[in-house]
C-alpha cells in the first residue's frame, strides 16, 4: 500500500509541476460548414486547455449541426435533413491555439428522407473522423480554419424506404469554420 501511494503522490507532484506553464482556458465558438456526406452547417465550440509540457495545445471539441444528405438509388435521388453531434479532442503543433493540428471525434447523425417517394431514416455512428487543418489568427480573437479529413461511419439499418447498401461508409470531408475566441 506504501508502494501504490507513493507512486500517486509523486504522479500528482509531477503534474502539478507540468501544469505551470498552462496559461488560462479559452473558448472559440465557431459557425462552419462541412462538405461530406452528409454534409453539415452548424455550431462548433472549442475548449483550449493551452500547452501540456512546453509544446502545443490541447482542446476539446463539440460540433452540433444540421446535416444534409442525398440517397441516390439508380437514376432517383432524394435529399434528406436531421442533425449531426461530434464530440472530440484537437491537437496543436506549434502554438497553444493556432497553426496546423489534428482532430478526431465521435459522431452521431441522424438524417430523414420525405421526398421523390422515399421516406425513412438514416442513422450512423463514427468513432474515425482523422483531420488536418490550419487555424489562422486574424488579430487578437478572429480565427479562420480550413480543414480536409476522412469519416469512416458504422451504418445502423435504416428505416423505411432506406437502404444502407446504397450509402458509402468512407466520405471525404473538406471544411471551413471562422471562430471568435473569448
Amino acid at each position: 500500500m506504501k508502494k501504490i501511494s507513493t507512486i500517486v503522490l509523486l504522479f500528482v507532484c509531477a503534474l502539478s509541476f507540468a501544469q505551470d506553464d498552462v496559461k488560462k482556458a479559452n473558448i472559440t465558438v465557431s459557425p462552419y460548414y462541412l462538405w461530406s456526406e452528409p454534409s453539415q452547417i452548424g455550431l462548433s465550440f472549442e475548449l483550449n486547455r493551452g500547452t501540456l509540457f512546453g509544446s502545443g495545445g490541447n482542446s476539446s471539441i463539440l460540433q452540433v449541426a444540421y446535416g444534409t444528405m442525398t440517397y441516390e438509388v439508380g437514376n432517383q435521388e432524394a435529399d434528406g435533413t436531421g442533425y449531426v453531434i461530434e464530440l472530440g479532442s484537437r491537437g496543436y503543433f506549434s502554438e497553444k491555439d493556432s497553426g496546423v493540428y489534428t482532430q478526431n471525434t465521435l459522431a452521431y447523425g441522424n438524417i430523414e428522407f420525405k421526398e421523390n417517394g422515399y421516406k425513412g431514416t438514416y442513422s450512423y455512428f463514427s468513432f474515425l473522423n482523422p483531420t488536418v487543418g490550419y487555424k489562422f489568427k486574424v488579430g487578437e480573437n478572429l480565427s479562420i480554419d480550413p480543414s480536409v479529413g476522412v469519416q469512416w461511419v458504422i451504418q445502423m439499418k435504416g428505416s423505411g424506404d432506406i437502404d444502407n447498401n446504397y450509402i458509402d461508409e468512407w466520405a471525404g470531408r473538406f471544411g471551413i469554420r471562422v471562430g471568435y475566441t473569448f
